[in-house]
């Protein structure tokens, strides 16, 4: 039985085999994805660190922390309960927990609680 997708699923699916590829070639595109809707822009994030970050990063953008997968949405902020538990969970410093998601932050313009906006 052959079903047909609509365009969100057939972007969402792209973007995840774009991550699977590896290919830095992919970045850019995935980037101009992380506005788009939640299934798209959370599956062009984990296809980005996919490609460009290690694995604790990968963890820290999953919403599970310790697994690979569902992506966190890049338009919600991180918060201080998820620096706690990424902290308790990867066995990382608050300090180095921080640093990594203000680094991923400035990579994938991503929102953080404890980080003005008007700076």
């Amino acid at each position: 039985m052959v079903t047909k997708l609509n365009e969100e699923e057939v972007a969402s699916s792209a973007a995840w085999a774009l991550g699977r590829l590896q290919d830095l070639r992919a970045v850019k595109p995935l980037m101009a994805k992380l506005d788009d809707n939640l299934d798209i822009r959370s599956e062009a994030l984990g296809a980005l660190a996919n490609i460009c970050r290690d694995e604790i990063d990968q963890k820290l953008l999953s919403k599970e922390i310790d697994i690979d997968y569902p992506w966190l949405d890049p338009k919600e902020s991180i918060t201080e309960k998820r620096v706690a538990e990424a902290v308790s969970k990867l066995k990382l410093t608050q300090e180095e927990v921080r640093q990594r998601y203000e680094d991923l932050a400035r990579e994938f313009n991503l929102k953080l609680e404890w980080v003005s906006t008007t700076d």
